[in-house]
């Protein structure tokens, strides 16, 4: 905009004025300051408001997507869980529905399913094997043969817990190797049964005292048991030797070898009394308590236990 020339003369500098305009406001360089800053201060609040009203909806955001992060967590290990328990339920189907000779009747030991799962479980019983049986029925004979000497002497010394606990740690050995290993083959059926000769054998004379005929054949029945189990713990690490220590089951052949030197030494305890030793020896007891040191197992120091 030029301003009109109002008398003759040279021409007047041109002066400009600026003007900005917007959908909401026209400002002007004439405008009252006081006024400017009133409209600025009002849009400064409108847009605090709108930034706090920004951070709040960002932060709801955030809260959501957190408890759905926490919910997809919870259910990625629900899953997880499920699909171990029922990778665990198929394989006991299997082994279930399989037929005792399958694989031959002379096969390599094989872990039971679930053998090396920690965490307790309710499982259905299954049917117990004619063997399994038998042993058990042989244990109930011999401890009520220990009952006899008990009712017969009057009386519960160290001879009368020595051989019950020959006849416990049978059972025990028996049932750490049923429960963690397939049994169904021959040479674990025909351990078994050479087992069971042995209780009843030494049933027969555990009546006695330890400075007699009766304690060497408890000496024979332990160093025999002892002597099946170095053997037949030898089997199963000959088939898991080449097992990595990386693998879950190198823990099968580290347990193999633990119960093998145990075993080797409770064997080699029995025969030192029974052939280096005389018969009545006055400490043939410590024999005894050696000999049931080493048929002792830590529960769980290599694999679980069934639950």
């Amino acid at each position: 905009v030029k301003p009109m020339l109002l008398q003759d003369g040279p021409a007047a500098p041109e002066q400009s004025v600026s003007v900005s305009a917007d959908a909401d406001t026209v400002t002007h360089t004439n405008v009252d300051p006081q006024t400017a800053n009133e409209k600025l201060q009002k849009r400064s609040e409108k847009a605090e408001k709108e930034l706090a009203k920004a951070k709040e909806n960002l932060a709801k955001e955030k809260s959501a997507k957190r408890k759905l992060y926490s919910s997809l967590v919870k259910l990625a290990n629900e899953l997880k869980r499920t699909r171990a328990e029922t990778e665990t339920l198929l394989d006991a189907a299997k082994y279930a529905d399989r037929n005792w000779y399958d694989g031959g009747m002379w096969r390599g030991p094989e872990l039971l399913p679930g053998a090396l799962d920690t965490a307790p479980k309710r499982t259905t019983r299954e049917a117990v094997s004619l063997s399994d049986l038998f042993l058990d029925l042989v244990i109930v004979i011999a401890f009520t043969r220990v009952g006899v000497a008990v009712q017969n002497r009057g009386t519960i010394d160290a001879p009368i817990l020595a051989y019950f606990a020959i006849f416990w740690f049978i059972w025990g050995k028996e049932a750490s190797y049923s429960t963690r290993f397939d049994t169904t083959d021959l040479s674990s059926q025909a351990e078994t049964l050479l087992t069971c000769f042995a209780v009843l054998f030494g049933s027969l004379s555990s009546t006695g005292d330890f400075q007699s005929a009766d304690g060497t054949c408890m000496m024979a029945v332990g160093c025999f048991v002892a002597i099946l189990h170095f053997l037949l713990y030898f089997r199963v690490w000959v088939w898991f030797r080449y097992t990595e220590r990386t693998s879950e089951l190198f823990a099968v052949k580290m347990y193999a070898i633990f119960t093998m030197f145990m075993t080797f030494c409770e064997a080699a305890i029995w025969l030192v009394g029974i052939f280096a030793l005389p018969e009545d020896f006055e400490h043939r007891g410590y024999i005894f308590v050696a000999g049931l040191v080493f048929s002792m197992r830590v529960p769980k120091a290599f694999l679980p236990n069934d639950l």
